[in-house]
């Protein structure tokens, strides 16, 4: 079934669209008197799937937009993805002259030491099988079948991504906390625990599973001033008025030292892609800006430094340990 809320180009660009109906009496659509609550709202339901993005994670990619083949959403099992990532970095290449040496370096290194497409697909498979199984279990501890098994969506700022996906912590619908057995943790720790997802903490989502009053809420004050190294002019990022830019994230959140516990247990314990035998060597945005040729572009904090000094996104890799 197709995606109810879905991207198309339109004129040239890129826009989210979305397809209902008016909303379900029974086994029917309702009547419009039903359906329209007021002069500004009607209750319809989306004619197709909604997709549903976790946030706090991430995951390798199965398939993504592969330049040399237009742009085109492509299996990381096709070829012409390690033509590309060996390429990726050649002197031609224009993202080779916007990312810092020392970054280049690491890429390269770990482009030439088995960062492969079939390194990248090996985990994002894995990551796809354990939670199909965690949602097959959920269903039986439940009693449920399939077709009539319920999840339960807690959002934090942002309900949608631009693709028109759901932005969402995941889990089993389950009321009752401890019936019929303790309520285990959403589908996005579950991944983090296991090894098998990355972490993806972005502002102002950076506390998982809970919703501060505001966005200036969801960045307390800091213990020490905010330092810029650059100025907005050098490269887009937060600004003087930005909160980003005045206040960094909340380090005393207990769910996000949770999630960040997850990781590091995974890591410490080579669990998951963290195997030391095998492990995963691109992290999955860094093969999404590969594949983009583009920068990275979100700006990073290190959180086990309490200076509230804002890194340019391209200095991430200065930061050692995905969970900080």
């Amino acid at each position: 079934m197709p995606r109810a809320i879905r991207t198309v180009r339109f004129d040239g660009r890129e826009v989210t669209v979305g397809f209902a109906a008016l909303s379900a009496s029974g086994s029917s659509a309702a009547a419009v008197l039903d359906a329209v609550h007021d002069g500004d709202t009607v209750n319809v339901r989306p004619l197709g799937d909604v997709g549903v993005r976790l946030l706090g994670i991430d995951t390798p990619e199965i398939s993504f937009l592969l330049p040399d083949a237009g742009n085109r959403f492509t299996s990381l099992s096709d070829p012409r993805w390690e033509t590309f990532l060996s390429q990726s970095l050649d002197a031609n290449r224009p993202l080779r002259h916007r990312l810092p040496p020392a970054l280049v370096a690491s890429l390269q290194h770990r482009l030439s030491s088995g960062a492969s497409a079939a390194n990248q697909l090996k985990w994002a498979r894995e990551a796809e099988r354990f939670l199909e199984r965690c949602i097959v279990d959920d269903a039986r501890v439940m009693q449920t079948p399939a077709e009539r098994f319920r999840l339960f969506m807690a959002f934090a700022h942002e309900v949608m991504d631009g693709y028109g996906r759901f932005l969402c912590f995941l889990n089993r619908d389950q009321p009752a906390r401890n019936k019929p057995e303790p309520r285990p943790p959403t589908y996005n720790e579950r991944l983090l625990a296991a090894g098998l997802a990355l972490p993806y903490f972005i502002w102002p989502n950076v506390d998982p599973w809970r919703r501060a009053p505001s966005l200036l809420d969801a960045v307390p004050p800091p213990h020490a001033p905010l330092q810029l190294t650059v100025t907005s002019s050098e490269v887009s990022g937060p600004t003087a008025s930005s909160p980003g830019a005045t206040r960094p994230i909340r380090r005393d959140s207990e769910a996000l030292q949770r999630a960040r516990d997850h990781v590091r247990r995974a890591r410490a314990a080579h669990r998951g892609c963290f195997d030391a035998m095998d492990p995963l060597l691109l992290e999955p945005f860094e093969l999404r800006f590969l594949a983009r040729q583009q920068p990275p572009e979100r700006w990073v904090i290190d959180l086990t430094a309490r200076d509230g000094r804002l890194r340019r996104p391209v200095e991430y890799y200065t930061i050692p340990h995905p969970e900080d």
